[in-house]
C-alpha cells in the first residue's frame, strides 16, 4: 500500500503539468522554494565569511590565549616550567613587554604620537602569532628585529613620512619617575621593518622591537606578558579556565579584546538566519495554495480511495509525500546554486568592500553544517505548510463525492 501511496504521490505530482493553473502554482511554489533557499544558504555562508576573515585579521597578532600580570614581571622559567609539563595542549610561547613612548618625526621638531612600544624575542613570536605574515617584506623577523631596529605599522609610518632605513627619535619618561616634573630621555632608532594588519588601532599605534632592547631603554621593564598558542582543534575556553585555577593571575583569550565585535558577528549571523528563514517560509506557503487546488481537483480519486478501505491519514500522506517531493526537489537545487555562488565569490573576489570592513572583498565559507542546517530548517518549514491543507481531506464526505461527482 505504501507503494501505491508514493506511486500515486509521483504521479500526482508529474501530472500537474497537464492544467495551466495548477502547473502555473506549481512553478512558483517551486522556484519560490529555490530563491528561499539560496538566499538562505548563501547569506549564512557570506556571514559565516565575515565571521572567520574577521577573527583571522583580529588574530593576525593577537595571539590564542595571553597571560598577564599587569604591572608585574613574570617569573617566565617557572611559567614556562608548569605549561610543558601540565599543558600539552600549549605548543608555543612567547614572553614580551610592552611601553608607551613617542615616536618623532625624524623631519621635523614636533611630535606626532605616542605608540605602544612591543619588546618580543623574534624567534619565539613567529611561532604564537602571524606577525610575520603581515610584514610588507618577505623577510623574518629574526632578519628584521635585532639591535635598534623596530618594525611600525605602514600607516603610522605614512604619517611620520618615514621609510624603511630611516632613523626615528624614541622619547619616554625614565621608569618610576618621581617628583611633579618628568625629563624625557631619547633614544634613537631604526625602522627595519614595516607590517600591515588592515586594524587601523594596530597599524597606526604598535611598533615592534626586540625585548632586550626594550629591556635596555627601561631598565626595571620585564617581560609582563606570556603568549600561547594551542594545538589545532584545541576548544581555548577549558584551557583558560584551567590556567585562571592554576595559576590565579589573568589569563585571556584574543576574543576578550574584542568582546562586542565577536559577539555582534556572532549575533549578525543567527540573526539573519532566523529572517531568512521566514522569507523561506513565506516562499513555502504557495505549497498550500497548490495543494488546496490539488485536493480539490482529486476529490473524486480521494472518495474512490477511502471506499476501497484507505484512510484519511493514507491519503493525507499522498499529498504530504507530493508536498514534499516538490520542496525537497527545489531545496537541493536552492543549495546547490548557493554552493556555486559560494565557489565563485571565494574564488573571484570581485565584489570590493570599503575599508570601514576587516576585509577587502565579500567573503563566503559554505560548510556542511550551514548545508545541513539550512536543508533541516527549509524542510521542516515546507513540511508545515504541507500538513495545513492535508486537513481538509477529513471534511470530504465520501457518499456526495461519490454520488455526484465521480
Amino acid at each position: 500500500m505504501n507503494y501505491l501511496f508514493r506511486l500515486l504521490a509521483w504521479r500526482y505530482l508529474g501530472g500537474t503539468r497537464y492544467d495551466k493553473n495548477i502547473s502555473t502554482m506549481a512553478h512558483i511554489a517551486f522556484w519560490g522554494i529555490v530563491i528561499g533557499t539560496f538566499s538562505l544558504a548563501l547569506v549564512v555562508a557570506i556571514m559565516n565569511g565575515f565571521e572567520k576573515e574577521t577573527h583571522a585579521k583580529l588574530q593576525s597578532i593577537n595571539p590564542q590565549i595571553s597571560i598577564r600580570a599587569f604591572g608585574n614581571e613574570l617569573d617566565v622559567k617557572s611559567l614556562t616550567d608548569v605549561l610543558n609539563r601540565e599543558y600539552p595542549e600549549v605548543i608555543a610561547i612567547a614572553p614580551h613587554d610592552t611601553e608607551h613612548v613617542m615616536i618623532q618625526d625624524p623631519h621635523s621638531d614636533s611630535i606626532q604620537t605616542i605608540i605602544g612600544l612591543q619588546g618580543i624575542i623574534p624567534e619565539q613570536e613567529r611561532l604564537v602569532t602571524s606577525l610575520e605574515a603581515s610584514l610588507q617584506h618577505s623577510k623574518s623577523l629574526e632578519d628584521i628585529i635585532h639591535d635598534n631596529g623596530v618594525v611600525i605599522g605602514t600607516k603610522l609610518a605614512q604619517g611620520l613620512g618615514v621609510r624603511n632605513g630611516d632613523t626615528v627619535t624614541l622619547l619616554y619618561a625614565p621608569s618610576r619617575s618621581q617628583g611633579s616634573t618628568i625629563k624625557l630621555k631619547q633614544r634613537e632608532a631604526v625602522i627595519t621593518g614595516m607590517f600591515s594588519t588592515g586594524i587601523d588601532d594596530l597599524d597606526t599605534s604598535i611598533a615592534f622591537c626586540h625585548l632586550d632592547f626594550l629591556m635596555n631603554v627601561f631598565p626595571d621593564a620585564g617581560p609582563t606578558q606570556l603568549d600561547l598558542k594551542l594545538r589545532q582543534g584545541i576548544t581555548e575556553e577549558p584551557i583558560i579556565k584551567s590556567l585562571q585555577h592554576r595559576l590565579g593571575i589573568d589569563v585571556y583569550s584574543w576574543k576578550d579584546l574584542y568582546p562586542a565585535l565577536v559577539a555582534a558577528l556572532k549575533l549578525e549571523k543567527y540573526a539573519m538566519f532566523f529572517i531568512l528563514a521566514l522569507i523561506t517560509l513565506v516562499a513555502s506557503m504557495n505549497i498550500i495554495s497548490l495543494l488546496f487546488m490539488q485536493i480539490t481537483q482529486k476529490r473524486g480519486d480521494i472518495a474512490i480511495l477511502q471506499s476501497m478501505g484507505a484512510t484519511a491519514y493514507d491519503i493525507r500522506m499522498i499529498f504530504i509525500m507530493m508536498g514534499m517531493l516538490l520542496s525537497l526537489m527545489a531545496t537541493i537545487i536552492g543549495l546547490i546554486f548557493a554552493c556555486g555562488a559560494s565557489w565563485i565569490l571565494n574564488h573571484y573576489p570581485f565584489i570590493a568592500l570599503p575599508d570601514v570592513y576587516y576585509v577587502t572583498h565579500l567573503p563566503s565559507h559554505m560548510e556542511w553544517p550551514i548545508i545541513v542546517a539550512v536543508f533541516i530548517a527549509v524542510a521542516l518549514l515546507s513540511l508545515i505548510s504541507i500538513v495545513l491543507p492535508t486537513r481538509r481531506i477529513a471534511s470530504i464526505s465520501v457518499s456526495n463525492v461519490l454520488r455526484f461527482e465521480a
